[in-house]
C-alpha cells in the first residue's frame, strides 16, 4: 500500500512539474516570438506595486507589454530579443536583488539595440535583503553610485526638492508649467515645494546626461535621472521611487518618466490615449452657493458657455451652505430650477458633494460623517439634479476638495457614478488611481486637478497676485500642453472667481482660444464622462504589435469597436523607414493613424523598407 502511494505521489509529482515547465517554456517561446511589446522584469513577485503600478500605466497609455522574471529574461539571447522587446522596465521595490549575471546580460542586451529603465533600488540589495556595502550591481553599467549605504548608512536615503536641469528638460518629460517653478523645481497644490525621497547617490561618469537633481542640505547636488547610450541602445536611470509614489496618489511622475522614455526615446508603437489622438480638456465649473443666481445668467449671457464646447458642471443642490437653514445655497430644485435647465445643453450635469457645501465638507473633513451619512447627502444631492436633468447623475467633485479615499470611491460605486475631481495625482491624466498602494477601483475614473504653483482655482490665483496676463499664459499654455503631448487634463474654477474677480477678459480669451484650436481638430473639450468612457474602452482593448520581414502587423479586439483610438506608429523601426500612403497627422518620431471603426477585430499591416 505504502509503495503504491509513493508511486502515484511521484506521478502527481512528476505531472505538476512538468506542467510547470511546459507553461515555462510556452512563455519563453512567446517572449522570444516576433511580439513587439515591453517588458516588466519582476523577482518573482508579479503582484508586487511596482508590477502593478506599472502594468495600470501601461495599459492607459495603450502600451503592449508583457511580465518576465528576471532569472526567466538572461536565459534568451540578448540581441535577438531586443529586436521585438526594444525596452525592458525594472520597476522601484521589485527587482531590489539582481546578480551580476544580469549585469553582464544587460549590457549585450543594450549594446544590441535595447534600452533599460532602471528604477531608483533595482540591484542595491544582496541575496539576504541587505544593502550592498560596495554599490549596486548595475553601478558600473549606468554610470553612478546608487547605493552609498557604507559611506552613508542612515542617510544614504534622503528627502529633498527636486528641481530639472533646465524648464525645457520638464517640458521634455511631460511635466506642467504649472507643476514647476521658474527654477524648474517641482511644486504641489497647496504646500509649494515638494520634497520626495531619493538615494544619496553620485556619479561615476561626470559625462552622463542628467536631466533632473536633487539636493543635499549643504547645497550639493544629486543625481536623480540619468541617461547613458551604449552601443545602439540606451539606459534611463531613476532615483526616485516610483511606484511608491504612483501607489500613494502621486501619478504624475512615473508617467511622465514611462512616457518619455518609451515615446521618446525608445519609440515603441501604441494606441494614443486620447480620443483621436489630439490633446483633451475637462473643463469642470463648481456651483455651490445662492452668487450662482446671479453668475449663471452672466455667465450664459456673456458667453462662457458655448455649444462647440461640452462642459462637466457640478452643482451643490440643496437650499443651504454654511449651516442648515441659511438659505445660501444654490437650490437646484426651487429658485436655481430654471438655470439648471439652462445648462443642460452644454455638457454634463455632476454632483458637487452633498446638499450644502460649506457644511458638508467641514463636517467630511472633521470626520463627524460616517460613511452611510455621507453616502446620504450625496444620494439627496443626485436625485434633486437628477429630477431636473432627466438623466442619472455620474460625476462628482468633492466640496473644498475633501475626498477620503477610499471610502469616497466606495460611496461613489455604491451610487453608480463614474468619474470623479481629484486633489491626488495633481496634473497628471486621468486614471484608475491608488491609494495606499491599492488600485481604488477598476473603473471609477480619477481626474486630478491641474495646478499653477501651489493654486488652482482663478480666486487662489488672484489671492496669490497673479498678473492677467500671467494667468492668461498659464491657462493657454495649459492647452498648448495638452495638445504637444496628446493627453487629457482638467481645469477647474467657480464661475463667481471670474464673475467678482480680475480675470474675465482672461478667461475670455482662454474659452476662445480653446474654441480655435477645437475647430482645427487639434483639442477636444468634454466631459469626464465623455473621456471615461475613451479611457476604459482603450483599457480594455486586446492589442498584438508583430514584427516580421520588415512589417509590423497590428491586431486589435474590442467588443466595443475601436471608436475614436489613433496608432501612433514610429516613423523608423530597425533603421528602416515606415511607408505611408496617404497623408496623415505626424510629428518628429511618429506617424499617427486613425482606426476609428465599430469592427470588433481588425488586422493591419504597415510595411518598414529604405
Amino acid at each position: 500500500m505504502k509503495k503504491i502511494f509513493t508511486l502515484l505521489f511521484f506521478i502527481v509529482f512528476v505531472a505538476v512539474v512538468g506542467k510547470y515547465v511546459m507553461k515555462e517554456q510556452e512563455q519563453i517561446i512567446k517572449l522570444q516570438s516576433s511580439n513587439m511589446e515591453v517588458l516588466i522584469v519582476h523577482d518573482g513577485n508579479q503582484s508586487s506595486l511596482g508590477v502593478r503600478a506599472f502594468q495600470s500605466i501601461l495599459e492607459e497609455e495603450g502600451v503592449p507589454f508583457s511580465f518576465i522574471k528576471n532569472q526567466k529574461l538572461i536565459t534568451m539571447d540578448p540581441k535577438k530579443l531586443s529586436r521585438t522587446k526594444p525596452a525592458l522596465l525594472y520597476p522601484d521595490g521589485s527587482d531590489s536583488y539582481i546578480d551580476q549575471d544580469t549585469a553582464f546580460w544587460m549590457k549585450k542586451y543594450i549594446q544590441g539595440g535595447g534600452h533599460l529603465l532602471s528604477v531608483y533600488d533595482v540591484g542595491t540589495k544582496d541575496i539576504k535583503g541587505r544593502y550592498r556595502l560596495n554599490g549596486g550591481v548595475l553601478d558600473k553599467l549606468i554610470g553612478v553610485r546608487t547605493i552609498r549605504y557604507k559611506e552613508r548608512k542612515e542617510k544614504a536615503f534622503i528627502d529633498g526638492a527636486i528641481s530639472f536641469e533646465t524648464v525645457e528638460t520638464a517640458s521634455y518629460f511631460g511635466i506642467p508649467k504649472g507643476k514647476i517653478d521658474a527654477n524648474g523645481t517641482l511644486v504641489g497644490y497647496m504646500y509649494g515645494q515638494l520634497n520626495y525621497p531619493y538615494a544619496d547617490n553620485c556619479l561615476l561618469d561626470r559625462s552622463l546626461k542628467v536631466y533632473l537633481w536633487g539636493t543635499r542640505k549643504d547645497g550639493t547636488r544629486i543625481p536623480l535621472m540619468v541617461h547613458k547610450g551604449l552601443g545602439d541602445g540606451s539606459i534611463l536611470y531613476v532615483n526616485l521611487p516610483l511606484a511608491y509614489l504612483k501607489g500613494n496618489s502621486d501619478d504624475l511622475w512615473a508617467r511622465s518618466v514611462l512616457r518619455t522614455f518609451l515615446f521618446k526615446m525608445v519609440k515603441i508603437p501604441h494606441i494614443v490615449s486620447a480620443p483621436y489622438g489630439r490633446g483633451g480638456l475637462v473643463i469642470n465649473w463648481h456651483i455651490d452657493s445662492d452668487i450662482e443666481l446671479i453668475v449663471q445668467p452672466w455667465f450664459l449671457a456673456n458667453g462662457y458657455y458655448d455649444h462647440r464646447l461640452k462642459y462637466s458642471i457640478h452643482i451643490t443642490a440643496g437650499p443651504d451652505c454654511d449651516v442648515p437653514g441659511d438659505k445660501q445655497g444654490f437650490d437646484a430644485d426651487g429658485k436655481g430650477k430654471e438655470i439648471v435647465k439652462a445648462l443642460l445643453p452644454y455638457g454634463i450635469i455632476g454632483s458637487h458633494g452633498g446638499w450644502a457645501h460649506n457644511w458638508f465638507a467641514q463636517n467630511v473633513e472633521d470626520k463627524k460623517f460616517s460613511g452611510e451619512v455621507i453616502q446620504t447627502y450625496i444620494n439627496k444631492n443626485n436625485q434633486a439634479l437628477e429630477k431636473i436633468t432627466g438623466y442619472p447623475i455620474t460625476e462628482y467633485s468633492a466640496p473644498d476638495g475633501i475626498f477620503p479615499q477610499p471610502l469616497s470611491t466606495h460611496i461613489l460605486k455604491d451610487l453608480n457614478m463614474t468619474s470623479y475631481y481629484y486633489p491626488g495625482d495633481t496634473g497628471s491624466a486621468p486614471n484608475r488611481t491608488f491609494y495606499q498602494e491599492e488600485m481604488v477601483s477598476k473603473d471609477i475614473i480619477a481626474f486630478p486637478v491641474m495646478t499653477f504653483n501651489k493654486y488652482a482655482s482663478l480666486a487662489e490665483l488672484q489671492r496669490a497676485h497673479y498678473s492677467r496676463k500671467d494667468t492668461e499664459e498659464l491657462l493657454k499654455d495649459l492647452i498648448n500642453y495638452s495638445i504637444k503631448n496628446r493627453t487629457v487634463r482638467l481645469f477647474y474654477s467657480h464661475p463667481y472667481d471670474i464673475y467678482e474677480g480680475i480675470y474675465q477678459d482672461e478667461v475670455k480669451s482662454f474659452l476662445a482660444y480653446a474654441i480655435e484650436k477645437h475647430e482645427k481638430g487639434d483639442l477636444i473639450v468634454e466631459t469626464m464622462s465623455y473621456f471615461r468612457a475613451f479611457l476604459l474602452r482603450l483599457i480594455a482593448t486586446k492589442k498584438q504589435f508583430l514584427w516580421h520581414k520588415n512589417t509590423l502587423r497590428i491586431q486589435l479586439e474590442n467588443r466595443n469597436g475601436f471608436k475614436e483610438m489613433v496608432l501612433a506608429l514610429p516613423k523608423y523601426y530597425q533603421g528602416k523607414r515606415l511607408t505611408v500612403k496617404e497623408k496623415i497627422d505626424e510629428d518628429e518620431s511618429y506617424y499617427y493613424v486613425p482606426v476609428d471603426t465599430n469592427e470588433t477585430n481588425i488586422s493591419l499591416d504597415f510595411h518598414y523598407g529604405g
